[in-house]
């Protein structure tokens, strides 16, 4: 099967997957339990028309925290004291560090100028730039994402997306965030 095909495939699948979750979950940004202090990113998901799944039965309980879907407008959260298919828990810090890394992941596809496009694009243009923006990341974090991703298949493109989303994840502050997806992001 030629390689092309054989990508094609597996992203129709995935797209398959996450309609299925959006069509079967009940809930939408507005409804979260966040705390107040921490709506701004929420809010700004929101209003570039994504959508956030939680705890779905089908791809919780695997080895995610979370993903986001480019071109099916969801991110999906398995919190951490919940178990797939369960219906919202009180949010730990841990869900919405995985909420930030995510919503990272939607500011990389926005960055190209759609979200329809499946297409991320780094925050960092240049190594000096992402190794700058990353310093809070220790040397054992990075070889950790380096490790893991590749292991999984993932290429320079996909570690360098993965390193920003994890340090925006421990050191950006959540309105920075939700004020860039804001400013970049299309408003539906």
């Amino acid at each position: 099967m030629p390689r092309y095909f054989k990508s094609a495939l597996i992203t129709l699948a995935a797209a398959l997957l996450s309609v299925f979750i959006v069509i079967n979950s009940p809930l939408s940004v507005h409804a979260l339990m966040i705390p107040s202090e921490l709506q701004s990113l929420p809010e700004s998901i929101s209003k570039a028309g994504i959508r956030v799944v939680l705890n779905d039965s089908n791809l919780c309980g695997k080895d995610a925290l979370g993903s986001y879907f480019p071109g099916v407008d969801t991110i999906l959260i398995c919190q951490s004291e919940a178990q797939p298919g369960d219906s919202e828990h009180k949010w730990s810090e841990r869900d919405y560090s995985v909420l930030m890394h995510e919503s990272t992941h939607l500011l990389q596809d926005c960055l190209s100028g759609s979200t329809r496009d499946h297409t991320l694009v780094p925050i960092n243009q240049t190594r000096e730039e992402l190794e700058s923006y990353s310093e809070e990341l220790t040397d054992d974090q990075v070889a950790w994402i380096i490790e893991t991703y590749t292991e999984h298949g993932a290429d320079d493109l996909t570690l360098w997306l993965e390193i920003e989303a994890f340090s925006t994840q421990v050191s950006a502050a959540p309105e920075v965030l939700a004020a860039a997806i804001g400013h970049t992001c299309p408003v539906l």
